[in-house]
């Protein structure tokens, strides 16, 4: 049974070149999109855990280490 990127690849044999470089670019444009997603996914998770250490912190829960 044949996958859906099998299918793709045969697909993508028949497209003259100008259009498989208008294929590549939108599959690196939504590779960039992906990781910026990621990476600001990422960074909000930071934000959130480090206002949550501090505000912890403030209360005095937790426990320090002293180095």
């Amino acid at each position: 049974m044949a996958t859906v990127l099998d299918d793709l690849k045969s697909q993508v044999r028949t497209l003259n070149r100008a259009e498989r470089e208008e294929l590549i670019r939108m599959l690196i444009a939504s590779i960039d999109a992906d990781a910026q997603d990621s990476s600001a996914a990422i960074a909000k998770a930071w934000d959130e855990e480090i206002a949550r250490r501090i505000s912890n912190a403030d209360a005095g829960l937790g426990e320090s280490i002293s180095m």
